[in-house]
C-alpha cells in the first residue's frame, strides 16, 4: 500500500489491525477497529502494527524470507488507542464535513450642505454600517467512526452596529496669489458588536440538526462596544501653486483606554514646492513636472480589543478559578493598567515626484522614517505577581524605507496604445526600546505545533527563536518507524551554539525574519483598436515564514514517533518544532490580475443609446512561483488560526491557512 485509501474494500481490510476476541485486551488497537468493513473510510491509524511481530518491539518486522517484504503478521495487542489528532483520510474533511455562513451587509450614508456665507459651508454627514451573519457547522456521525470524538453541531450568529456622525465645516478663500482652504471638523463614531455561539457533541445521525437532541453543549455570548470622538482641522495654503502648505490636528477620544489616557493629540505638517511652475522650468522640453515635498507628524494607533468583559483587565484586575488539593480559590489572570494609552507612530517623509518629456516617463520617490512609540505589548511579569504578562505602553521601533514607483507612456496612437508601470519598496524595521526589557520571548502555545519568537532590542520586532537544526536521528534509534506513512522522528539533533557540549536554552538564537528584503510589481495596459489587455506582476523576497502545518503533515509532532527508550543521546536533542527545520523561504511571484477585452464599436452601439459596451474574462493568481523548497500552501498566509498567531511579536506562523486561490470571471460593462 502507497497511500490511505478513501474507502476500504476487501483487499485493505486483509491489511487492518486485528481485532483480538480476547476477554480483557484493553490496550488492543485493533478492538477499536472492530466496526470497519467493506465502504468504510480508511486511515492511517487502522493499520498500526499490522506488520510487527513483537509488542514489545515495534522494529520487528515480519517480512518475507525470499524478497523481504513485509508481510502481515498475527499481532493483535500494540498497546495503541486512537487519540483526537482526526487521523482520518484528508477527504473526509471535505466528505463528511459542512460549513456555511450567510452574510447581511448594509452601509448607508446621507449628507446635507448649507452654503453659510461666500467661501463658508457646512456638512452633516451620517453614516451606518450594519453586518449580520450567521454560521453553522457539522461533523457528520461518518466522519468520525472509531475516533474518539464525536459527531458535534455548532450554530454561531453575529452582529455589528456601527454609527458615524460626522460634522464639517469648511472656508475657501482667494486672494491674489494666495490660496486657503480650511476644514473644522467633529467625528461621533459608535460601534457595537455582539456574538451568540452554541455547540453540542453526540449527535446519533445526520438528519437532526437541533442542538437540543445532543449529549452535551455550551453556550456563550460575547459583546463589544466602543466609541471614539475626534475634533480636528486642517488648513491648506498654497502660493502661486508654487508653493503648498499643509497644517493638521486632531484630538481623539477611545473608551478602548482608560479615562486618564484615553485622550490622543495628533499634529502633522507638510510642504511642497512645485518647481517646475517656476520660471527657470516653465519652458523645459525635457521635465514637465517637479515637485519636491516633505512632511512630518503624529498619528495614534487603539488597535487592541474592544470586547466589554477583555476590556475588564485593562483597568481592574481580573481573576480566574483555580483549585489546588480540593480547595477552590482565585488567581489573578493580569494586572491593572489604569495609564494604558495610546500607540503613536512618528514619522518624516521627504519624497520627489517627477515627470519628463509631457508625460512620457514619471518617477515618484519617497524615503521614511516611521517611529512607532509606546507600543501595545503585552510584556512579561514577575512571577510574585501570580500573573504571566500584562498589556502595557512600552519600547520603541524604527521602521525605515524607500518607495520608487515608474511609469511610462510607451506609445500612444489613435488606435495602439501601452503603458506600463513599476513598483519597488523596501523597509527595515529595528527594535530600538522595550522599556525595561532587553527582550521579549513570545509563544503560540497551540496544542501540537507551539513554537517561539523574540523581540530583542538592535533586531526587527519580530524574530523566530530556538535551536539550530543539525540532523536527523539515525533510524535504528527511532521507535516504532513504521507508525505512519511518510514520518518524521518528533526529535532531532541541534547545534552547540556556545560549545560546551550542552544542548540547553543557552543555545537558543534568532532563527529568521518574517520579513521581506524588498517587493515589486510591474502594471501593463495595452489597447488595440477595441481589444484591451493588462496584467499585473507582483513578487516579494526574503521573508521567512514557520509552516506549522509540516508538524503534522509529516506526523513529527506524534508522541508514537519518538527515538528508542535507549537512545544514547536523548541529551542532544530538542523537539524538532522547537527548530529552524520548518522555516522556510516565503519568496513568490505571481500574475496577480490579467484581464482581456473587447468593446463593441460606437457606430453600433449607438444604435441601441448605449454609450459603451464591453465583454472581458479576467483572472487572478493564474500563475504563482514560490521558492524552491516552500512546502506551505501560500507563502502570504497570515491566518489566526492559533491564539497570539501573527500579532506584532508572532508575525510568520502558518497553520490550518487555506491554499492559494485562482480566480477566473466573465462579465459585461454597460454605459449609457
Amino acid at each position: 500500500m502507497g497511500h490511505v485509501p478513501l474507502y476500504l474494500n476487501e483487499e485493505h481490510l486483509k491489511y487492518v489491525t486485528n481485532f483480538s476476541t480476547d476477554v480483557g485486551v484493553a490496550t488492543d488497537a485493533g478492538k477499536l477497529f472492530e466496526n470497519l468493513g467493506v465502504g468504510s473510510y480508511g486511515f492511517s491509524r487502522a493499520f498500526d502494527h499490522v506488520f510487527t511481530t513483537d509488542p514489545n518491539n515495534p522494529r520487528s518486522i515480519l517480512r518475507d524470507p525470499a524478497t523481504g517484504i513485509p508481510v502481515v503478521s498475527g499481532l493483535t495487542s500494540g498497546g495503541l488507542t486512537l487519540s483526537t489528532t482526526k487521523n482520518v483520510h484528508p477527504l473526509v474533511h471535505y466528505l463528511e464535513r459542512s460549513r456555511t455562513k450567510k452574510k447581511l451587509s448594509l452601509n448607508a450614508s446621507s449628507y446635507i450642505d448649507f452654503k453659510l456665507a461666500k467661501g463658508l459651508s457646512f456638512r452633516q454627514t451620517v453614516s451606518g454600517d450594519f453586518r449580520h451573519s450567521k454560521s453553522n457547522e457539522a461533523d457528520y456521525l461518518y466522519g468520525q467512526e472509531n475516533r474518539d470524538q464525536e459527531s458535534y453541531r455548532l450554530e454561531r450568529r453575529d452582529e455589528l452596529n456601527q454609527y458615524t456622525f460626522e460634522s464639517l465645516l469648511k472656508y475657501d478663500k482667494s486672494y491674489k496669489k494666495h490660496n486657503f482652504n480650511t476644514v473644522l471638523g467633529f467625528e461621533y463614531m459608535q460601534s457595537d458588536n455582539y456574538r451568540q455561539e452554541s455547540e453540542a457533541v453526540g449527535f446519533s445521525n445526520d438528519f437532526n440538526n437541533n442542538i437540543a437532541i445532543a449529549d452535551g453543549g455550551t453556550t456563550y455570548t460575547d459583546n463589544a462596544s466602543e466609541k471614539l470622538v475626534s475634533f480636528f482641522g486642517r488648513l491648506d495654503y498654497n502660493y502661486d501653486e508654487k508653493y503648498l502648505f499643509q497644517l493638521s490636528v486632531r484630538n481623539d477620544a477611545s473608551t478602548r483606554f482608560g479615562p486618564d489616557s484615553k485622550n490622543g493629540f495628533f499634529p502633522a505638517a507638510s510642504f511642497g514646492w512645485v518647481m517646475s511652475n517656476e520660471k527657470f522650468l516653465s519652458d523645459s522640453n525635457l521635465i514637465s513636472f517637479l515637485k519636491v515635498r516633505a512632511s512630518y507628524g503624529l498619528s495614534g494607533s487603539n488597535q487592541i480589543s474592544n470586547n466589554i468583559f477583555e476590556s475588564l483587565y485593562r483597568f481592574e484586575e481580573a481573576y480566574s478559578t483555580i483549585s489546588y488539593n480540593g480547595t477552590t480559590g482565585v488567581k489573578a489572570t493580569t494586572l491593572a493598567n489604569q495609564i494604558l494609552g495610546w500607540e503613536k507612530l512618528r514619522e518624516f517623509n521627504p519624497g520627489i515626484d517627477v515627470t519628463f518629456g509631457r508625460g512620457l516617463f514619471s518617477l515618484t520617490a519617497d524615503y521614511y522614517i516611521r517611529t512607532s512609540e509606546d507600543l501595545l505589548l503585552f510584556a512579561p511579569s514577575a512571577a510574585a505577581y501570580g500573573t504571566d504578562n500584562w498589556l502595557q505602553n512600552l519600547g520603541e521601533v524604527k521602521n525605515e524605507g524607500v518607495e520608487l514607483e515608474l511609469s511610462s507612456r510607451l506609445i500612444s496612437k489613435e488606435d495602439f496604445r501601452w503603458s506600463v508601470s513599476g513598483q519597488f519598496s523596501l523597509n527595515r524595521n529595528e527594535v530600538t526600546s522595550l522599556g525595561n526589557n532587553e527582550q521579549i520571548i513570545s509563544r503560540i502555545d497551540q496544542d501540537t505545533r507551539p513554537t517561539e519568537f523574540i523581540a530583542k532590542v538592535g533586531q526587527p520586532i519580530t524574530s523566530f527563536y530556538g535551536w539550530v537544526y543539525d540532523k536527523e536521528i539515525p533510524l535504528e534509534w527511532v521507535d516504532n518507524p513504521f507508525n505512519r506513512f511518510n514520518n518524521d522522528c518528533a526529535d532531532v539533533y541541534v547545534k552547540d551554539l556556545n560549545g560546551d557540549g550542552i544542548i540547553d536554552d543557552d543555545d537558543r538564537t534568532e532563527l529568521g525574519s518574517p520579513y521581506p528584503d524588498f517587493e515589486w510589481g510591474f502594471n501593463s495596459d495595452f489597447t488595440l483598436y477595441d481589444f484591451d489587455f493588462s496584467f499585473q506582476l507582483q513578487g516579494s523576497h526574503g521573508a521567512e515564514v514557520r509552516v506549522a502545518d509540516l508538524d503534522q503533515l509529516y506526523y513529527a509532532s506524534e508522541s508514537a514517533v519518538n527515538e528508542a527508550s535507549n537512545f544514547p543521546d536523548r541529551d542532544l536533542t530538542v523537539h524538532r518544532r522547537f527548530t529552524d527545520d520548518h522555516i522556510q523561504d516565503a519568496s513568490f511571484v505571481a500574475l496577480r490580475n490579467v484581464t482581456l477585452g473587447y468593446t463593441l464599436p460606437k457606430s453600433f452601439t449607438s444604435k441601441y443609446n448605449v454609450d459603451k459596451l464591453r465583454f472581458y474574462v479576467a483572472g487572478e493568481n493564474l500563475l504563482f512561483f514560490t521558492a524552491k523548497g516552500y512546502e506551505g500552501f501560500n507563502p502570504e498566509a497570515a491566518g489566526q488560526t492559533s491564539d497570539n498567531a501573527n500579532t506584532p511579536l508572532t508575525a510568520g506562523y502558518q497553520r490550518g491557512d487555506g491554499p492559494v486561490v485562482k480566480t477566473i470571471s466573465a462579465g459585461i460593462n454597460f454605459q449609457f
